[in-house]
């Protein structure tokens, strides 16, 4: 079951929506913020510095569709676009 996977991985589900999966990480600059995975059925998407490395622990044990994991274009039937703030930062929209 995905839940226990991502449970495994040290994620733990908020408390106001199941559907949000936190964990505790530390930037590169020693600031601390949460990874989040937002999950519905069998769709995730990973906020995270390196979003890759929960979707490979993902993929350590579930066979993604088509093989693949890629940066998503729509979620839940919505369209995301990326923009890079005044930081530099890119952001989802």
């Amino acid at each position: 079951m995905l839940a226990d996977c991502i449970w495994d991985m040290g994620y733990r589900p908020s408390k106001a929506d199941p559907d949000v999966w936190l964990k505790p990480a530390i930037m590169p600059d020693g600031s601390r913020y949460y990874s989040m995975l937002l999950c519905y059925l069998d769709d995730v998407i990973s906020i995270n510095m390196k979003p890759r490395v929960a979707i490979d622990g993902i993929e350590a044990v579930f066979k993604l569709r088509n093989d693949t994991a890629e940066v998503p274009e729509m979620y839940l039937g919505g369209g995301l676009s990326y923009v890079e703030n005044a930081s530099g930062t890119k952001c989802c929209i």
